[in-house]
């Protein structure tokens, strides 16, 4: 653990070292948005996309009928519990992208802590 440790110091310090001088926000912006893209770019790759964009269309469907069948209680009810069903499908589509990108985000913000905890950002 150790040396995963060390080498993610002088990978961190190396990205963030043409930042040294200027505003702490600046360099925790920079390495936000390359975070954000490859986490993006993770989530794109791991994901079921067809699977998400069934349970978010059946999802709408839902929303609808319950719009549509707003008089009638029991249709209501009915539809609420199959949205909360639906939505436990559209997680479970994205629970293999988290599991994935959980290690690395860890260890990402274990090092940003480490880099900025005790700098006043304002």
């Amino acid at each position: 653990m150790d040396i995963l440790n060390s080498a993610l110091s002088i990978l961190f310090a190396a990205v963030l070292t043409p930042f040294r001088g200027m505003h702490p926000l600046a360099g925790l912006a920079a390495v936000s948005v390359a975070a954000g893209a490859l986490m993006l770019l993770v989530f794109k790759w791991t994901s079921n996309q067809k699977g998400l964009a069934a349970a978010r269309d059946r999802m709408q469907g839902r929303l609808l009928e319950m719009r549509l069948f707003a008089s009638d209680p029991a249709q209501t009810l009915r539809s609420a519990g199959m949205l909360l069903l639906d939505n436990l499908s559209y997680i479970r589509h994205m629970l293999v992208p988290m599991l994935i990108l959980i290690g690395p985000i860890v260890l990402l913000l274990a090092q940003a802590s480490a880099w900025y905890q005790f700098r006043p950002a304002l």
